[in-house]
């Protein structure tokens, strides 16, 4: 695969970014950037700061010190302003771990609910987006049905159908398979593979590793609120530079060079 980082200026730029709850330090100066069009996979043992990373760079937590930049957007997470976070919201879309669908909504209300209250668009214009975005994800048959009514694989093609809705410049995926019964995790893969191959520029954190070498450009490994390492997807799974990179390859699963 091309590498990311040099097929393009980055669209997305990270410097600096710190975070600690109290006294506890989960983001230690992270630097990262990614470039239009890419997808890079985060791995990384629990409690490393993955999903925290995540939530700071659309603002879910703020960070107290670094930068971003997405596109032309420039924030200072120090001192930033409430318009700026709400712009870079608006620029990203989320898809976490327990879908965070409402549950008195049907399917389809659940994809429209952006279209209409966020971006203000007519309920029959919304109303076929949404349509168009679920036959996207193989769910037009399950748009009336409430969430309670599907199955964990279904709900969150409904949560990526929503994401897609908002038409981002970059999807953040927090394990979006690690709540799924194993039969129905390649369903959601499957559908994350569609959306990077028409250019979505994405990060995901996820322990497949087997998605993140065969659709990741790039993988970074976190540990300890820093990223240790940074390569290309073929370069990190045949060749890992850093000692507790190779350690936590092995644990995951011994023959991690070979099969995986």
């Amino acid at each position: 695969m091309p590498d990311a980082r040099t097929d393009g200026l980055p669209l997305l730029e990270i410097q600096g970014l710190r975070k600690s709850f109290g006294e506890l330090e989960v983001l230690r100066g992270i630097d990262l950037d990614v470039a239009a069009g890419s997808v890079l996979a985060i791995l990384g043992p629990s409690g490393s700061g993955k999903s925290t990373l995540l939530r700071c760079i659309n603002f879910l937590e703020a960070p107290q010190a670094g930068s971003m930049r997405l596109g032309e957007l420039r924030v200072d997470c120090a001192k930033s302003h409430k318009r700026d976070r709400l712009e870079l919201r608006m620029r990203t879309a989320m898809v976490f771990q327990g879908f965070n669908l409402f549950t008195h909504r049907t399917v389809i209300d659940n994809v429209m609910e952006g279209l209409v209250v966020v971006k203000r668009m007519g309920k029959d214009e919304a109303e076929g987006l949404a349509h168009n975005l679920l036959g996207k994800v193989g769910l037009v048959d399950k748009e009336r049905n409430y969430p309670g009514q599907l199955s964990g694989g279904q709900k969150q093609r409904v949560a990526i159908a929503r994401a897609l809705a908002m038409s981002p410049e970059l999807m953040l995926f927090d394990e979006p398979t690690s709540a799924l019964d194993p039969e129905l995790v390649q369903e959601v893969l499957g559908v994350m593979r569609e959306v990077a191959g028409e250019g979505m520029m994405m990060i995901v954190v996820t322990h497949e590793l087997g998605f993140a070498r065969e659709v990741a450009t790039d993988v970074a490994f976190m540990d300890g609120g820093r990223i240790l390492e940074r390569a290309t997807s073929s370069e990190f799974f045949e060749n890992p530079r850093e000692e507790r990179t190779r350690q936590f390859l092995f644990q995951i699963t011994p023959d991690y060079g070979y099969h995986i």
